[in-house]
């Protein structure tokens, strides 16, 4: 009986220590190459190092690096395939999780394969579009609009019965679980401007105007994330179903184009340690900013005006947004995981007690049980890393022909970065987007 009572106690402290996470992975050369702008040494780098860097169960991660960084290296087809399936696995990780089991629910998050977060799940779908826009194909470019305006309406409830399975047996497993924080945003300023640009270059003028419309009143109504001023070329005048603005206001003969600009990267996930259940450690990922040093965004056009940029969406502040809700579940069965292992070492302290007939030798166990629960919980902290930080749009009407465009990036007064466009034709009637990114 004492032998038993002692492999019970070993098997807790054991399964304890089995949910222990690994290191993050080493980006250093892929990094290096995002520094330098040359995206396809980046590429090159993931390629060489997907063995190391992404194993089997981070394949979302690795197609989502590597669907970008090909948008970002011009190679659109590759890029459409890579966010495509990055898309479908996340969706598949989501169907998956919701039949799986509680017990198997609660289990550790670095145990599993990674299942992608909403924040990726909704810019795929602007790169995406991008990639379809760069192919002519405005009609796959709008499809991905309307999945991207979708997915961010269902947000709000999508995580609603897995929050409430979990605080049910949070409760069973007398665990007190932290309420969570509501997802204040339902649409995106990016995707609506998007969507208008492709509406007026399909002469949809109407269907433009209603997207204006939204875009006006999503950055008016969700002042946690869009905090900064309205484009000016986007603020509307006129009556209600007859507003206007620049992007409205074209010419007829003329041409409009648009320059859209992608600065800094994303957040990423790092650790923090807070007290869970019985004043034990518990380990959380959280969105830290990598903050960019573009501060200014000038376009040149050959032939034609220069203008600024402005901010059109902070994608960071949309990113820790939308992780609100996830992040509230992921908290939820961290809270729920450490009082079952705290249970369990308490149990094995009373095991060995009575087994060894030593209280004094029990309670160390328990002890042990518990510094192995604080050191077992590292956090998921896997995440995509090459999403931009910031979008900043704006236009100038010209023309119709074949410009050279330059856009540069600088931080305060001091150009970091020129990007050179050659050979950009704008077209009347037509949606004519320059793209350009900075990642410093």
């Amino acid at each position: 009986m004492m032998g038993r009572k002692w492999y019970l106690g070993v098997c807790g402290i054991g399964f304890l220590l089995l949910s222990c996470a690994t290191d993050p992975r080493v980006y250093k050369d892929i990094d290096a190459g995002v520094g330098r702008g040359s995206y396809v040494d980046a590429l090159s780098a993931l390629e060489k190092g997907q063995s190391s860097i992404y194993p089997p169960k981070n394949i979302i991660m690795y197609h989502l690096d590597k669907g970008i960084l090909e948008h970002y290296a011009g190679r659109y087809q590759e890029s459409a395939e890579d966010l495509e399936e990055a898309e479908r696995l996340i969706y598949e990780a989501y169907t998956k999780s919701v039949t799986q089991d509680i017990a198997s629910y609660v289990a550790n998050d670095n145990t599993k394969d990674y299942p992608g977060e909403d924040y990726e799940d909704i810019y795929v779908n602007v790169f995406s579009a991008l990639n379809y826009y760069h192919r002519n194909d405005m009609q796959g470019a709008m499809v991905e609009i309307r999945k991207l305006t979708e997915k961010l309406e269902y947000l709000s409830t999508k995580y609603a019965a897995d929050l409430d399975k979990v605080r049910e047996y949070g409760q069973e497993n007398n665990a007190e679980i932290p309420a969570g924080e509501a997802v204040n945003i339902s649409d995106s300023v990016l995707a609506r401007y998007l969507s208008a640009l492709f509406y007026r270059g399909s002469n949809r003028v109407d269907d433009a105007r209603v997207d204006f419309v939204q875009l006006w009143n999503v950055y008016h109504s969700v002042p946690a994330v869009y905090s900064t001023p309205l484009p000016g070329s986007l603020e509307l005048s006129g009556i209600p179903g007859h507003e206007t603005n620049e992007e409205l206001a074209v010419p007829a003969g003329q041409a409009r184009l648009n320059a859209l600009c992608f600065a800094g990267l994303g957040p990423v996930k790092t650790e923090e340690k807070i007290y869970g259940p019985f004043d034990t450690r518990v380990s959380l990922p959280r969105l830290t900013p990598r903050p960019s040093l573009i501060s200014r965004i000038r376009v040149e056009v050959e032939r034609g005006p220069s203008f600024d940029l402005e901010l059109l969406e902070d994608m960071g502040a949309v990113m820790a947004e939308t992780f609100k809700i996830r992040y509230s579940i992921i908290v939820a069965k961290t809270f729920i995981r450490t009082a079952i292992k705290y249970a369990v070492s308490v149990a094995s302290g009373v095991a060995v007690s009575e087994a060894a007939d030593n209280q004094l030798l029990g309670l160390g166990v328990a002890l042990l049980g518990k510094i192995a629960t604080d050191a077992s919980e590292a956090a998921d902290i896997r995440s995509s890393r090459y999403f931009p930080d910031k979008a900043y749009a704006g236009g100038v009407t010209l023309a119709p022909g074949v410009y050279n465009i330059t856009v540069n990036f600088y931080q305060g007064t001091s150009l970091l970065e020129s990007v050179k466009r050659s050979g950009v034709k704008v077209e009347a009637g037509k949606t004519n987007i320059v793209e350009a990114f900075s990642l410093r």
